[in-house]
């Protein structure tokens, strides 16, 4: 998949600049296994799962999933409390603050053709979504979108939930 210029750009800014930072971090990292994240997209939630393998910025990689599907996330930077996880398939970043067992902070879109879009990111340690038959599960799900989800986030487009 190809790359967006202005994401190589701004990752490469952001390694740079916080580099020191990373290895001298006060705060621990996120910890290692399932989390259950959700994006607030025009007032809903849209449920995601990921999973962290690794235990510092330095030598983790995290995997988003989808069904069966794992997509990569290479690069990780950590700085004091806040963890910057970019998402170059998708010409995005993940700005999230941590807190114990919960992250939360934003999903940027990063485009130099239009202004920056951000949408609500939140991610609890340990919990697990799974997508049942139940007629009374929530159609606002990472199912429904299915890896679409992300491109449309980055695009700036409102979906159809």
């Amino acid at each position: 998949m190809k790359t967006n210029y202005a994401t190589k750009i701004y990752v490469l800014l952001l390694v740079s600049a916080m580099t020191y930072s990373s290895f001298t971090s006060r705060t621990p990292f996120v910890k290692e296994g399932t989390w259950l994240a959700t994006f607030t997209i025009d007032g809903r939630e849209v449920p995601f799962n990921f999973e962290v393998r690794g235990t510092s910025a330095e030598n983790a990689r995290i995997y988003l999933r989808n069904a069966t599907e794992l997509v990569e996330l290479e690069y990780l930077i950590q700085r004091d409390d806040s963890l910057f996880i970019p998402m170059e398939p998708y010409g995005a970043i993940l700005e999230a603050r941590i807190e114990k067992n919960v992250l939360t902070g934003v999903f940027r879109r990063l485009s130099t053709e239009q202004p920056s879009t951000t949408h609500a990111f939140r991610a609890e340690y340990g919990k697990k979504f799974s997508f049942t038959e139940n007629a009374d599960a929530p159609k606002n799900t990472l199912s429904t979108l299915q890896s679409n989800a992300f491109y449309l986030l980055a695009s700036n487009a409102s979906p159809a939930l």
